[in-house]
């Protein structure tokens, strides 16, 4: 009998079974990670909750002008957000109804009111996502912000009447002698400062006249009307006034005046004095005097019959 150590066929059978055993772990190990990443449930993450914040302006807009509500909504689910923008007049119903919100994906909106909502108006904005309950806060909304009451302004009213330093009036007739000024008493309302817009009418015999030329666009409450604005012999031109807002909204023409001019007055003495009455007694203006005779020439006037 030999006294060697025999070691090689039993090493050798050690290894390769250690081997086997660590791929069979492998195997073990992959498996598990597998079950884990199809079969089991995977950890939820909560979402944070829905917070809203926003604007509307501006708050004082004229009724040609149009009004902006900005929304600012964080958390939630962004993909599904969704906005709804309200209106109402103090007290009233909110425009939409609450119960049927109109939802948009954009977080901005606006509003172009009529001279039918001038007024003050509050205003509010709801946000919601897909995962807000269609009974949340009753309404199916997720959170709410108060943008606060806008008002909404007309047009500025009408001045007053048009005033003119008359040399002297006959029926609805004012004679001037020459360059005038024409005024007005403040229109109020509108929105911000006020401008006036002056116009004539083309020259008229009587009757009514329109506005027929600007003399100005962005006035004051008076305007000296001269040279070619002036109307010609025997004719007289209506002068009116409009008010504008900063905004550019314009109100309604004011009563007008109605000017002649008379180009040759009288130098009254005790020549011609009675002259003058002679004139007043046949129906005849001053602005036609150059009809019958010079002021200073003697006149040439047809007795009515009957006299």
């Amino acid at each position: 009998m030999s006294n060697s150590l025999v070691v090689g066929p039993v090493s050798t059978s050690i290894r390769r079974s250690r081997i086997a055993a660590g791929r069979l772990a492998g195997a073990i190990a992959l498996a598990g990670l597998f079950l884990a990443a199809v079969v089991l449930p995977r950890p939820s993450f909560a979402q944070s909750s829905l917070t809203l914040t926003g604007s509307v302006g501006p708050s004082q807009v004229s009724y040609i002008g149009t009004l902006t509500w900005t929304a600012s909504a964080s958390g939630g689910d962004p993909s599904t957000t969704r906005y709804s923008f309200f209106r109402r007049r103090p007290g009233g119903t909110w425009i939409p109804d609450v119960n049927a919100p109109t939802w948009q994906s954009s977080n901005v909106y606006s509003w172009n009111p009529t001279l039918s909502d001038v007024g003050v108006w509050e205003t509010y904005i709801w946000v919601k996502d897909g995962n807000t309950s269609p009974t949340a806060n009753t309404y199916g909304y997720a959170a709410g912000f108060n943008t606060m009451p806008i008002e909404v302004f007309g047009p500025p009213t009408a001045p007053g009447p048009t005033t003119v330093s008359c040399a002297y009036s006959m029926a609805d007739d004012c004679w001037v002698t020459g360059d005038f000024v024409a005024s007005v008493s403040a229109a109020t309302g509108g929105l911000g400062s006020l401008n006036y817009e002056v116009c004539r009418s083309v020259d008229s015999a009587g009757g009514f006249a329109g506005c027929d030329v600007n003399l100005t666009t962005y006035g004051g409450t008076s305007f000296t009307v001269s040279g070619s604005q002036l109307p010609a012999d025997g004719y007289r031109r209506a002068y009116y006034f409009l008010a504008r807002d900063s905004a550019g909204a314009i109100g309604a023409w004011n009563t007008a005046i109605y000017v002649r001019v008379d180009r040759y007055p009288p130098a009254l003495s005790a020549t011609n004095a009675s002259a003058h009455m002679v004139l007043e007694q046949h129906g005849l203006d001053f602005g036609e005097r150059h009809r019958v005779g010079s002021p200073d020439g003697p006149l040439q006037l047809e007795q009515p019959p009957g006299r």
